[in-house]
């Protein structure tokens, strides 16, 4: 009997020590994830570089279909500009952001609302966010947008909830911007 115990317990501890390399495993391959009970929390972190057009009236994509009426605004527009995150991998996005110049705030009125969205295609998902936040225009005509974003629908690594906080700066390609910027935005958050 006490052989049959000895050899249960090496038994059971072969086995818990294999679900212990296993899920070291996984935490070494995505270093940008942690496990909590059932959940996995994802840290998203990465950034979105690339041409944005800058074009009159609203966007009408999605969550960007945020111009009110009567109001003057502008669109934002990214096509297939490049995606770099530890949690998503390499892709691409398309970002449209429409900037609300009616409602334009600071003492200058150089700053104003924008609301966006980002679909992303990458390597290990491909989530889609809303955004929210303020662009404020420089005086040598690049702009910083700021907000933070949020997680619209579940993807395959994300099932619960999603946001993160981002940063972008709004480079004119030539001179004065006559409506092509190159884009630089880095985003940091979680989701499960």
């Amino acid at each position: 009997m006490k052989k049959r115990f000895i050899a249960l317990a090496i038994a059971v501890a072969t086995v818990m020590i294999g679900i212990s390399a296993s899920a070291q495993e996984w935490n070494d391959a995505y270093p940008d994830s942690s496990t909590t009970g059932a959940t996995q929390i994802v840290h998203l972190s990465g950034s979105i570089t690339g041409i944005m057009e800058s074009t009159a009236g609203g966007c009408t994509e999605g969550f960007s279909n945020q111009c009110p009426s009567g109001h003057t605004c502008g669109c934002l527009t990214g096509t297939a500009v490049k995606v770099s995150s530890p949690a998503l991998g390499e892709g691409a996005a398309n970002i449209f952001a429409t900037v609300d110049n009616s409602a334009a705030f600071a003492t200058l009125e150089d700053c104003a609302p924008v609301y966006a969205e980002i679909d992303i295609t990458a390597k290990r998902d491909s989530p889609i966010f809303n955004a929210v936040g303020g662009l404020c225009f420089e005086a040598d005509g690049d702009a910083v947008f700021n907000g933070v974003m949020g997680l619209v629908t579940t993807s395959k690594r994300f099932t619960t909830t999603g946001s993160a906080g981002y940063t972008a700066v709004l480079k004119c390609a030539t001179g004065l911007c006559g409506g092509t910027f190159h884009m630089a935005l880095s985003f940091k958050g979680v989701a499960e």
